[in-house]
């Protein structure tokens, strides 16, 4: 493949994970005007599932076009691009996105194993993930990203907070 293919895969798949991932906050945030949010539910663990798919042929994509299948590599470029951004040479976030792929997947199959009302079952495990996966996306904005988008990043997720909070006070 050749680079500019390459760098268009890694990219667009990394931004429909972000669109697809916002699109199951909007699906939950409609579920909770509903007497009976099922089908809406459904449709958020389809497109979760999909989501979950394109972010593992994100990894997979940029493992093998950006750094030709060494670890090492990927380690050393994520050190680099967060040198760059926040001042410290550290690549360890590399584990940390391996991590959160795992999760991704792993919350992915429980949902389909559990049923569709699995994922909120509890408001503090759903904000758990819901957290875990906004520092993720703005993380890996902020230091891949161009630069504006780690702007876009917060002012979306405040609103989806701030969604949240005037949903509460209702």
């Amino acid at each position: 493949m050749s680079p500019e293919n390459a760098d268009i895969l890694v990219r667009w798949t990394a931004r429909l994970v972000v669109v697809l991932y916002l699109w199951r906050c909007w699906i939950d945030y409609r579920c909770l005007h509903l007497a009976d949010p099922y089908k809406s539910r459904r449709l958020a663990r389809w497109v979760w599932t999909l989501s979950a798919t394109l972010f593992v042929i994100h990894v997979c994509s940029a493992l093998a076009f950006v750094h030709d299948f060494s670890h090492e590599h990927a380690y050393q470029h994520t050190a680099e691009r967060t040198a760059a951004v926040v001042g410290v040479h550290w690549g360890g976030g590399i584990y940390v996105n391996h991590a959160f792929l795992i999760y991704w997947l792993m919350d992915a199959s429980l949902w389909w194993g559990k049923g569709v009302n699995w994922p909120y079952r509890t408001r503090r495990s759903y904000w758990t993930m819901q957290s875990i996966f906004a520092f993720m996306f703005i993380n890996a904005t902020v230091v891949f990203g161009p630069a504006h988008w780690g702007g876009i990043s917060i002012v979306l997720v405040m609103g989806i907070v701030l969604l949240t909070v005037l949903q509460k006070i209702k």
